[in-house]
């Protein structure tokens, strides 16, 4: 073109048929094999090139491994976007799936501007936008084509109803080309499913991003150990594997999938190999609002590359759950308790125990009437006598109550109807296994958290029920590797002030006295005036040869606690061989 009939042109509107075109997976695509991924590109333009002109069109503008053509007639438009997908699956036939491109299409039909050899407007923008919502190898067209084209063009238009699209201010009624009937049965969309009462959760597979194709062994792998680990899970709806590998190098819109498989929550992620380490990056979001909940990156020396699969799997699950847990109290935190089902009820009283439910009178007040709620709504539901047994057995343990004893017999009652409905869930299993602990049921106990532990080895409350146990029977090596273990599977886990507890208890009857320190800080730094951390933290500096700081830090607890006696501690128990060495060095603080 002449710089005469640029400028001629330059300011001028015409109707245009047009067409934005780009590939799928592009960025994992080159992060993969960025060469070989730019030949592949080159050698589709070709092609590309070829059927544009071939439908009297041309290409405008170009991005990358985009593009935005023009057409005489929206006719040749569909035409040639039909052409260019059946050309390129032909091509894709004879490639390896890792080296596959899939372009994804939009034609719109609008008024547009002239600006030298380039076209602006509302027109162009909206060819893009339906660009972006077609499937992986489909082309997505505006109502205005249809019409123009439903007698012209063989090919089926399946109505996908009106969508909302980024920047455009209303919904756009939008339609698939559909090649035959089985394809246009798959185009058809579903009814948005309902979002189930639980906590609904998908595994998406996660990206190969190492130049070895053979690492997407183990990409699929991690997604697949997930998956299985999040199953055991009973408080959690966990779409299958293969649902979710359906979605696998596809762009995906996480709300739009949330809506399409009625759930919550997506788990993403990649792995990069090289140098004899593997990276893994996991990312939870929340569906219906796009929102990161959660994010880890895992560096690992790749020696044994199922063992780190193994590990990593279970740290993610592990890290997830109590991200689950808060999300979840957050969306319910709007409602009124009596508005809130048995689910909803639970899990609040769940977060409210990790807050305040086993620290202060008041807060386990509130943390037991959410609970007591949730077993009137569904008097069968094991989590909630499960979570209700623990904050009876801790209200009992600090003596709240006067006729604690009564309080304990109602703990243990809820913790039979919990397993009596919950046998199987390694969730009931975990809290009904700490609140026979709390009791002082220590045997047991730590045979209930062995049971969470064979179902679910990623339960991390019961790594520590178990721990706790160990280290009451003088079994100290067990409960470090136990606490160890809590620690990397839930390092965010709102618990975690009480899993330090339990350590320092145990390394006080250890007689290591600056590691129940360490971790008796640990509690306080978290929950400054907690009972058992002040306790433990001043039976330490006793340990340490540091008395008046202890029997200040004594008068301070029996000052916020009113009830604290070194009886709580001197109660009965079943089981904890060494529990004798706890209450002789609480007894060294001082406190009668």
């Amino acid at each position: 073109m002449s710089e005469d009939s640029r400028s001629e042109d330059r300011g001028r509107r015409r109707l245009a048929a047009i067409a934005c075109a780009d590939v799928a997976g592009w960025t994992r695509l080159t992060e993969a094999d960025e060469e070989g991924t730019l030949a592949g590109l080159k050698a589709h333009r070709i092609t590309v090139d070829a059927l544009v002109a071939q439908h009297r069109g041309r290409i405008f503008n170009t991005t990358g491994d985009g593009f935005l053509a023009e057409f005489q007639s929206v006719v040749d438009a569909v035409r040639w976007a039909i052409a260019l997908q059946d050309a390129i699956a032909t091509r894709n036939a004879e490639l390896p799936a890792e080296r596959r491109m899939l372009f994804r299409i939009g034609i719109h039909l609008a008024d547009v501007m002239v600006e030298g050899g380039n076209l602006f407007g509302e027109g162009v923008n909206l060819a893009a936008r339906l660009q972006q919502i077609a499937t992986p190898g489909g082309i997505c067209l505006s109502a205005t084509v249809v019409e123009n084209v439903r007698q012209r063009v063989d090919a089926a238009f399946v109505e996908l109803g009106p969508q909302v699209l980024k920047n455009v201010a209303h919904p756009v009624p939008v339609f698939a080309v559909a090649r035959d009937a089985e394809d246009a049965l798959a185009l058809v969309p579903a009814a948005p499913l309902a979002l189930p009462e639980k906590p609904s959760i998908i595994v998406l597979p996660f990206d190969n991003l190492s130049g070895d194709t053979a690492q997407g062994f183990l990409a699929d792998g991690m997604c697949e150990e997930i998956t299985a680990a999040l199953a055991r899970i009973p408080a959690l709806f966990v779409i299958a594997r293969n649902t979710a590998f359906t979605y696998k190098g596809s762009r995906i819109d996480v709300r739009e999938l949330g809506s399409q498989l009625g759930i919550r929550y997506v788990l993403t992620g990649s792995i990069r190999s090289g140098g004899g380490r593997i990276r893994v990056t996991a990312q939870l979001m929340e569906a219906t609002g796009r929102e990161s909940l959660w994010s880890e990156r895992y560096d690992r020396p790749l020696d044994d590359i199922f063992a780190v699969q193994d590990e990593i799997a279970g740290q993610i699950v592990g890290a997830i759950s109590p991200s689950i847990y808060i999300a979840e109290a957050h969306r319910t935190a709007r409602q009124t308790p009596a508005s809130l089902d048995a689910w909803g009820c639970t899990v609040r009283a769940i977060v409210e125990l990790g807050r305040a439910g086993i620290q202060h009178d008041d807060g386990n007040r509130a943390a037991i009437a959410l609970a007591r709620r949730a077993c009137a709504l569904t008097p069968d539901y094991a989590l909630a006598h499960a979570v209700l047994a623990m904050l009876l057995a801790y209200r009992c343990y600090a003596r709240w109550e006067v006729d604690w004893l009564a309080t304990a017999r109602e703990a243990a009652a809820h913790g039979r109807q919990a397993l009596q409905h919950g046998s199987a869930d390694p969730d009931v299993l975990a809290y009904t296994s700490f609140s026979l602990i709390v009791l002082g049921e220590f045997g047991k106990g730590r045979v209930l958290a062995g049971r969470t532990l064979a179902i679910n080895p990623n339960a991390a409350l019961a790594h520590v029920a178990n721990a706790f146990a160990a280290g009451a029977d003088g079994e100290i090596a067990e409960a470090r590797l136990g606490y160890a273990r809590a620690s990397r599977l839930s390092p965010r886990d709102p618990m975690q002030f009480f899993f330090a507890c339990c350590e320092a208890f145990s390394e006080l009857i250890a007689g290591d006295h600056a590691a129940a320190l360490d971790a008796a800080n640990r509690v306080l730094n978290v929950k400054p005036g907690h009972m058992d951390g002040m306790v433990a933290k001043a039976a330490a500096l006793v340990g340490l040869g540091r008395k008046p700081e202890a029997h200040r830090l004594i008068a301070e607890a029996k000052a916020l606690f009113p009830t604290l006696t070194l009886d709580i501690w001197q109660a009965p128990s079943t089981g904890g061989k060494a529990w004798h060495r706890l209450v002789e060095a609480f007894a060294a603080t001082g406190l009668e």
